[in-house]
């Protein structure tokens, strides 16, 4: 039975891996390369890999021993975690640097100039929704919503690779 809680692990190994996100957000933004939507995506691969390190903590902890429940919450509270401390930096960042978020719809404009479907109208209309939902505590909204969601996904893949039952299968502490 398991008997460690998976709390510790994740809580450290979330609080880690959204410390590493924020330093590659800071990376992004005071290199200019905020906008380069692959280099984006690495926040995605820094979240995989910090509950993959929070699954192993805990299956090393607790003697090899882990349900694919446990996994799953692990890998939750960690996207969490991680999500909550990004969305803040981003919002924070984005206060201090108002011009980020220009930057940003003229980046969004330029990207649905370049579909022909797109008349200047539709373009316009949709500049207009956009810029609504471009203020720092939407886009830290968003941010985290979509992070959790994302990591919701993430790590029902993680805890289905990680889990290891030792004969206790379906056996889980309430809780824990």
């Amino acid at each position: 039975m398991e008997n460690q809680p998976f709390i510790r692990s994740a809580l450290r190994f979330g609080l880690l891996t959204g410390g590493v996100i924020v330093v590659w957000d800071l990376i992004l933004y005071i290199t200019g390369l905020h906008t380069n939507q692959a280099l984006g995506y690495l926040s995605l691969i820094l979240l995989v890999g910090g509950m993959f390190l929070a699954n192993r903590d805990y299956l090393t902890i607790n003697r090899g021993n882990m349900s694919f429940g446990t996994g799953f919450k692990i890998g939750f509270v960690v996207a969490s975690i991680a999500g909550a401390l990004s969305s803040v930096f981003v919002a924070v960042y984005m206060s201090i640097n108002p011009h980020l978020i220009e930057e940003s719809l003229e980046v969004a404009r330029l990207e649905m100039e370049k579909n022909p479907q797109m008349t200047p109208e539709v373009i316009d209309q949709a500049m207009e929704m956009t810029a609504k939902f471009m203020t720092p505590p939407a886009i830290a909204g968003i941010g985290f919503l979509s992070l959790v969601f994302l990591g919701a996904i993430l790590a029902l893949v993680v805890a289905a690779i990680m889990k290891k039952d030792s004969g206790n299968a379906g056996v889980e502490e309430i809780g824990g």
